[in-house]
């Protein structure tokens, strides 16, 4: 995420080219001992210069960690529904 100290030419180009978001996710659904059962991974996911937009611009509202948490994750969000659409008209 840009800072305040990296300016606005930092900024701007978050949003011209989106930003890229690295975190850890914890995916699963089943029990331990299962082959469904939740791990851990480390992601890093290319979000839309206009989610970059959105995000940059919360955080120089001087929002809270947990307000941009709620940011990121809409943005990832979106972005993996992006790749599983894409995906899914690939197989066609």
């Amino acid at each position: 995420m840009v800072t305040a100290g990296q300016g606005i030419g930092q900024a701007a180009r978050g949003v011209l080219a989106g930003l890229v978001i690295s975190c850890r996710a914890y995916f699963g659904l089943g029990p331990q001992g299962t082959s469904d059962a939740g791990r851990v991974r480390d992601i890093s996911v290319a979000v839309s210069p206009s989610h970059a937009a959105a995000i940059i611009a919360t955080q120089e509202e001087g929002a809270t960690e947990s307000e941009l948490h709620d940011a990121a994750v809409e943005a990832i969000a979106d972005a993996i529904s992006v790749k599983a659409v894409m995906a899914v008209r690939a197989w066609r």
